[in-house]
């Protein structure tokens, strides 16, 4: 006779998987396996949880639509069943899940919207902070030993394709603009950074030199070592800096031999 925790492991594999029968002990009226109960609660569990993911990715769903969605999202769930039963982060893996899933091959850019819709809801439940005031700036840029500390929302998202842009296009409810569509040059590499600072997340497409600039800072690199790796990119990092602590993605300021004596 299996044990309670056995029974339990093989219904949850079961309830994803349409290959797998009915789990032992699991009868209908006639005493017997029925197939037919069965399948209606894996499909009830299944769309429940599509249901979860799905508000996730509202510029994905626009970009391929709602039948490639779900269809993408069923054999996500039977992937990547939760490990919690918390769902307000289920839904983690989906990037690297359309990354991988072939009929999606011909959409390279999409596991990176993905990418940047996931760290939406990353940033949404990340800590609170306070931001420092934008007019530090100028103090900070002079003192090249110093460490910044960023939000903890704070994220950078690289692609290789305009990711930044369709998403930019597709988030809202409202219809996309079909000729900013039409004319986006989906090879052209873009990078962001996403925050909340305050009440919403808010994310900022990057002038080109700053994500090497920003996720230097984020490592831990003073800023005077920063700023001297910064300048083979073209890029104005005194600029950058200042952009950064007036979008509030600074909390923290912290001198190099003080963080380091800091445990970790």
């Amino acid at each position: 006779m299996q044990s309670w925790s056995d029974q339990q492991r093989n219904f949850a594999r079961a309830v994803l998987d349409p290959g797998k029968r009915v789990p032992d002990g699991f009868i209908g009226r006639e005493g017997a396996p029925d197939q037919f109960r069965f399948r209606v609660y894996r499909n009830n569990v299944t769309m429940g949880l599509i249901n979860v993911v799905k508000p996730c990715f509202p510029a994905v769903v626009r970009l391929v639509g709602d039948a490639f969605f779900t269809g993408l999202a069923i054999e996500f769930v039977r992937a990547f069943p939760p490990r919690s039963p918390i769902l307000l982060r289920y839904g983690a893996e989906m990037a690297r899940f359309i990354a991988d899933f072939p009929p999606c091959a011909a959409l390279p850019w999409l596991a990176d919207v993905a990418r940047i819709e996931w760290a939406m809801i990353e940033a949404h439940h990340a800590a609170e902070a306070q931001p420092l005031p934008s007019e530090s700036w100028s103090e900070i840029a002079e003192v090249s030993h110093a460490r910044l500390r960023l939000h903890p929302s704070f994220r950078l998202i690289s692609s290789r394709f305009a990711a930044f842009d369709l998403w930019w296009l597709n988030r809202g409810p409202d219809d996309p603009d079909d000729e900013a569509m039409s004319a986006l040059d989906v090879e052209q590499a873009q990078e962001a950074l996403i925050c909340r600072p305050r009440a919403e997340v808010e994310a900022w497409r990057l002038p080109r030199g700053a994500y090497g600039f920003i996720r230097d800072l984020a490592d831990g690199v003073t800023v005077g070592q920063a700023v001297a790796q910064a300048g083979a990119s073209g890029h104005d990092p005194r600029q950058t800096l200042e952009w950064l602590l007036a979008a509030g993605a600074v909390v923290a300021v912290s001198e190099a031999d003080t963080m380091r004596r800091a445990p970790s």
